[in-house]
């Protein structure tokens, strides 16, 4: 376990976390959700002042992922996560405010760094209509979507683990499964969800399968929860156009990187 950095400390109650995160849960909906079981207990929380970290162990020996955002300061939480990176292991994915990785390259090298922007949906009339060939999926078909993931690697982020309990759907060509969208979060005790790997196979692009199959994706969630969110890489215009098309709303720019070797 990594010691607390100075002038910080370890964050132990749920509830207490929960209210920091409450001021924008927009912005803070991966918390929120890790705030729930496996992710919990396997999880280390740190705050200093209005910055806040969390090492957030993920289900099945998938790792760790790096939890860097805090929309009360976003500078004071550059900071801690700098004094946090020397201890990370190399391959450790951190998601900070915008500025991160530029401050981590003085202690740290970098593998890469992507800027990425947050949408919530704010306007659920925009969603459009679901062809009946969309299909609902479940655990069992965790090996075939990752061999959709695998065509364009990185692409679409996707574990196992979320196909437990979340909603995914996806659309077959042939009976070929070539387009699908799900659920990074679901947390029916905060109210609040993240879409997330939205991906169509290359050749069958343009059709129109992303738009709906998100709409299919978050309709589901509107019976559930009252936050609904997705990210985007800030690069991606079509993707993002798609998205504000569907009555989502850019809420938050922030980057995500993979930290290095040790120096």
């Amino acid at each position: 376990m990594i010691s607390p950095p100075v002038g910080s400390e370890r964050i132990s109650d749920r509830a207490t976390l929960a209210r920091f995160l409450s001021d924008r849960v927009d912005v803070h909906v991966y918390a929120l959700g890790d705030l729930d079981e496996p992710y919990w207990s396997a999880s280390t929380w740190w705050r200093r002042g209005d910055a806040l970290v969390g090492i957030v162990g993920l289900p099945d020996g998938e790792g760790t992922a790096c939890y860097a955002v805090s929309s009360r300061s976003p500078s004071a939480t550059v900071e801690l996560i700098v004094d946090i990176a020397p201890y990370l292991p190399a391959g450790q994915l951190i998601t900070g405010p915008t500025g991160m990785c530029a401050a981590l390259a003085g202690v740290r090298s970098v593998r890469w760094c992507e800027p990425h922007e947050r949408y919530v949906l704010t306007d659920p009339s925009a969603l459009v209509g679901v062809d009946t060939k969309v299909e609902r999926l479940g655990r069992g078909d965790a090996e075939e979507l990752g061999l959709v993931y695998s065509t364009e690697p990185g692409a679409g982020f996707f574990l196992p683990h979320m196909l437990n309990g979340g909603v995914f759907f996806g659309f077959r060509e042939s009976d070929r499964l070539v387009a699908v969208a799900g659920t990074h979060v679901l947390s029916d005790d905060h109210g609040v969800a993240a879409i997330g790997g939205v991906f169509t196979i290359e050749e069958y692009r343009g059709r129109g399968y992303a738009r709906m199959l998100t709409s299919a994706v978050a309709s589901t969630l509107l019976d559930r929860v009252t936050t609904i969110v997705l990210n985007v890489a800030t690069s991606n215009v079509a993707a993002r156009a798609v998205y504000e098309s569907l009555g989502f709303s850019a809420v938050l720019s922030y980057e995500e990187t993979e930290l290095g070797e040790h120096r």
